[in-house]
């Protein structure tokens, strides 16, 4: 009989404990609300835009020629980001009115430089919302050009083109830097533009060196607008507090 005491003491004593869990946690789970927000952390570009040269042939950006660009973004952090970019196109300009400084020298005064560009690039957002970015960035990366006359002949072959013993290799490091803004939709999908200023450290993109007229090495300015693919997704879980429930007034 004793057993059976203790035994029903301790079961009651196991309900008591239960009961007591429940009734204190669901007021805890009542009074916040889970959102569901989705973040799309890698995005794929697809790219098309312009770039023009300035250089010994052209002392602003006068002509303009087409690119195509891929890159792939990394878009987890709210201010910095980064994304990896492949660019290819060319470059163009024409100045028949320049002379080469030095007779012996037959004079370029056109040209066509194809290039490739692979670049790393490092975004600060300044503007940093669920669905638009505005920011400025800057990049490091390689360039590799071939200039190219009117014919489509290799000027970097055509020693009689620069001094003697004159000559330059075709690849370069680029140091790019710039602005631009993106808006993402709410599937993922969005769009981009960008304006940014190459600066190459070669003054060969022309095949014009130290007979130059202008100072400095060549520099580019490129535009570029882009669609972009989300790739990776991620859900992020928050606790809302619910509001606090108004007392009910009664009429007097």
């Amino acid at each position: 009989m004793k057993q059976t005491v203790d035994l029903w003491k301790s079961n009651w004593w196991g309900i008591f404990f239960w009961l007591w869990g429940i009734g204190g946690l669901v007021p805890a789970q009542a009074q916040y609300l889970i959102e569901h927000s989705d973040r799309y952390t890698r995005l794929l570009e697809l790219g098309i835009g312009g770039n023009a040269y300035m250089g010994d042939l052209s002392s602003r950006y006068d002509f303009w020629s087409p690119h195509m660009a891929l890159a792939l973004h990394f878009t987890k952090k709210m201010r910095w980001n980064s994304s990896l970019n492949l660019f290819v196109g060319s470059l163009r300009s024409e100045n028949y009115a320049y002379q080469a400084p030095e007779p012996s020298v037959r004079t370029v005064k056109a040209f066509n430089t194809a290039f490739q560009s692979l670049q790393y690039r490092l975004y600060f957002n300044f503007i940093r919302k669920r669905h638009f970015q505005a920011y400025l960035q800057l990049g490091v990366g390689l360039l590799r050009y071939d200039p190219r006359d009117l014919e489509g002949n290799s000027l970097a072959e055509q020693i009689d083109t620069r001094p003697p013993g004159e000559e330059y290799g075709t690849m370069a490091l680029v140091f790019p830097f710039g602005a631009g803004m993106r808006y993402v939709f709410v599937n993922g999908w969005g769009l981009h533009t960008e304006l940014s200023w190459w600066n190459p450290t070669t003054d060969y993109l022309d095949n014009i060196g130290t007979l130059g007229t202008r100072p400095g090495n060549d520099n580019m300015l490129t535009f570029r607008f882009g669609l972009c693919v989300p790739l990776k997704k991620e859900t992020a879980l928050k606790l809302l507090p619910l509001p606090p429930v108004s007392e009910p007034v009664y009429a007097r």
